[in-house]
């Protein structure tokens, strides 16, 4: 083998990220001149979907073969594209339809308005088990509590989602729901039992598997039942052993994004990267920084020409990009529906996935509809990025203007969770309202916004709680306190919302069992 043609099928290898709204000279000569297999797109990249698409194109044309395009699309907090796509609920939100055909539409839908953009991978859906309600960085992008509950919503959308011409994919495998810690800022580890990551957490990947599903991603989270002090992401035990061998996945593995927390302070770039590659990833994400970029592919190269690595190895790896690379080429051909006319054909159903995705837990003293009379105090939180992964990618939902509109005698205060410098809301600003609205925001993991929470309540002479992202705000609504779940805080879920506090709409969600303790 050539150097040349060496240094083109390491590139095959690899998926990066950029910066700016168009191809970066770095992405210019990573596409030309080394061959690199996929692109991974965020909002820092197209303000909507239609920029996406010319981007696609733009960088389609700088590549002399065929290449992946990936993007995070779970729905819910997870949205890399805030306008010109279809603003779709999270995981949980659609397990709340109790529907699974509901999760098969928003596959549809996901796949065609990606698929019209040039996308390729949608590196959703989550089937992680959401086995601990605190944990930091899944909640409500989980289908559910249970392997069953995952199992009966995942697979109808991720079959949907591929039918419509996308490659979907399983994250993070083996499954990460229990962790106590976000992998973007520190290392989990998980200590369940092996028996118990096996009948619960394994079983929605190997159902995925079965399948037929194109893509998994591993997790950067050390399973101490498996036997390795090693994320899985960097396990062979666990990449190979357990995902090729025992679940028998013939398709393409992807790391998460290489510079996260959890692997730059455990483990070292260059450690990540060649143990990343022997366990057996097939495509290494590296998503922001240029020079690491450079330096993983170098070092992947290196190791080839000095034996560390096999071409053996590199040679499985190119064998199942290709296949997934030739696969969009020809799906590419047969061409897709505009996306300005998808967007209108699914206005209405996914204005009807958010309405029966709202969960009104109780009203006992009829709270609602509220009054336009009434005298209320609302209490809004910031809409914060609580994680990378969300990474700014709502519009201003404007949810306080849409309440004033409709409730002259509205007081408001706001606070920015994780963050909550402002002092406790004055008491006679309290006292003085006949009823108060808390959207909390993630309040089970925010101490600081749950003694806000719980001050305010304790002062209010009604109290209404709304919990715009995770449901398990609710355990903080006493018996007497009106409790909603929006399962998310996009603009269409919020006008919705809005619709049932002021109009008293319907919200005829259900909550995953025993969310609310």
């Amino acid at each position: 083998m050539t150097s040349s043609e060496l240094r083109s099928r390491v590139g095959k290898v690899f998926m990066f990220g950029f910066q700016g709204e168009s191809p970066s000279d770095a992405l210019r000569h990573f596409l030309g001149d080394r061959g690199v297999g996929g692109v991974i797109v965020f909002t820092r990249n197209a303000r909507d979907g239609a920029a996406l698409a010319d981007l696609v194109t733009e960088i389609r044309a700088l590549a002399p073969e065929p290449i992946l395009i990936a993007i995070d699309h779970e729905g819910g907090p997870v949205l890399r594209l805030s306008s010109g796509a279809s603003q779709l609920p999270s995981a949980m939100a659609l397990s709340a339809t109790g529907n699974p055909d509901r999760a098969a539409l928003a596959g549809r839908i996901a796949g065609a308005e990606l698929a019209a953009m040039g996308v390729d991978i949608n590196l959703a859906p989550v089937l992680d088990v959401n086995t601990n309600r605190d944990n930091p960085g899944i909640g409500c992008r989980s289908f559910g509590e249970t392997a069953g509950d995952v199992v009966r919503f995942a697979l109808p959308y991720l079959k949907a989602l591929q039918e419509a011409g996308v490659s979907a994919t399983a994250k993070h495998f083996p499954g990460k729901g229990s962790a106590s810690l976000d992998a973007h800022f520190d290392l989990p580890y998980i200590t369940r039992g092996e028996a118990d990551l096996r009948s619960v957490d394994l079983e929605p990947f190997r159902q995925a598997a079965a399948a037929g599903i194109d893509c998994f991603m591993g997790s950067h989270t050390v399973y101490e039942a498996f036997g390795d002090q090693v994320p899985a992401t960097l396990s062979r035990k666990v990449m190979t052993g357990m995902l090729r061998e025992e679940l028998q996945f013939p398709g393409v593995l992807i790391t998460d994004d290489l510079e996260m927390g959890a692997i730059r302070d455990h483990f070292g770039f260059e450690r990540a990267i060649r143990s990343s590659f022997t366990a057996g990833a097939d495509q290494l994400l590296i998503c922001h920084e240029a020079e690491k970029q450079t330096a993983a592919m170098d070092l992947i190269e290196e190791s080839i020409r000095s034996g560390e690595i096999s071409e053996g190895r590199l040679d499985e790896s190119v064998a199942r990009v290709s296949r997934l690379q030739q696969k969009h080429a020809v799906r590419r051909q047969a061409g897709s529906a505009p996306l300005k006319e998808l967007l209108s054909r699914h206005r209405a159903d996914v204005d009807a996935l958010w309405r029966d995705s709202i969960c009104l837990l109780r009203d006992p003293q009829r709270s609602l509809p509220l009054r336009r009379d009434q005298q209320v105090l609302a209490v809004f939180p910031e809409l914060a990025e609580l994680s990378p992964v969300d990474e700014g990618s709502g519009e201003d939902p404007a949810l306080p203007q849409l309440m004033q509109q409709a409730l002259p005698r509205l007081s408001s205060a706001h606070f920015t969770p994780r963050n909550i410098e402002t002092p406790a809301l004055p008491s006679d600003q309290v006292e003085a309202a006949e009823l108060t609205l808390f959207f909390s925001y993630n309040a089970h993991v925010d101490p600081d916004q749950t003694r806000l929470l719980q001050s305010v309540q304790k002062r209010s002479k009604r109290f209404v709680l709304v919990a715009l992202r995770n449901p398990y705000d609710l355990r903080f609504a006493r018996p007497e306190d009106t409790a909603l779940a929006s399962l998310g805080f996009r603009k269409d879920v919020l006008i919705r919302l809005s619709r049932v506090l002021l109009e008293g709409a319907g919200a005829p969600g259900r909550l995953p069992a025993g969310a609310v303790c």
